[in-house]
């Protein structure tokens, strides 16, 4: 039996990530949007932001913070502040349970909730402890009760 060999791209070496597809894209850009005209001054979300969690670099898709954004004087390679939540949008290349461990690694790290977006289910599973996940299809909205962001999911997916 032939085993096939699996090349990663010079962006997926780097990164430590695979690349994205353009729904993927797609998904971070609308989610991040929605964010920041729905929640202006009050959440806004930074698109493939470094971080350190227990020695390990991390690249969520996106990061929430409560606040405002401001500019650094003294630019960081990686935050300094944990997000209030991680998005992570599946790509094909990934497996579920490769992302749920991901966002088991962000809980325990202290961040609040982590939002897996499905772009094949048309849904995002959340989850705010450890191995428990509700999962919102695009007929609903899903409601994050570590932050209150509530975000209808019809437009993400249309």
């Amino acid at each position: 039996m032939e085993t096939l060999e699996i090349v990663k791209s010079d962006y997926e070496l780097e990164r430590g990530k695979p690349m994205p597809t353009l729904n993927h894209a797609f998904l971070q850009q609308g989610i991040l949007l929605r964010i920041a005209f729905n929640y202006q001054g009050k959440f806004f979300a930074l698109p493939e932001l470094n971080l350190l969690i227990g020695g390990e670099k991390l690249v969520p898709d996106l990061a929430l913070y409560a606040g405002t954004p401001r500019f650094l004087e003294h630019d960081e390679q990686f935050a300094t502040q944990l997000p209030l939540t991680a998005v992570e949008i599946i790509s094909p290349s990934q497996s579920i349970v490769e992302l749920t461990a991901k966002a088991e690694r962000y809980l325990q790290a202290g961040i609040k909730s982590c939002w897996i977006v499905l772009p094949e289910f048309k849904s995002i599973v959340l989850s705010t402890q450890v191995g428990d996940y509700q999962s919102f299809d695009r007929h609903k909205t899903l409601v994050d009760p570590a932050t209150g962001i509530e975000l209808e999911l019809a437009p993400l997916f249309s």
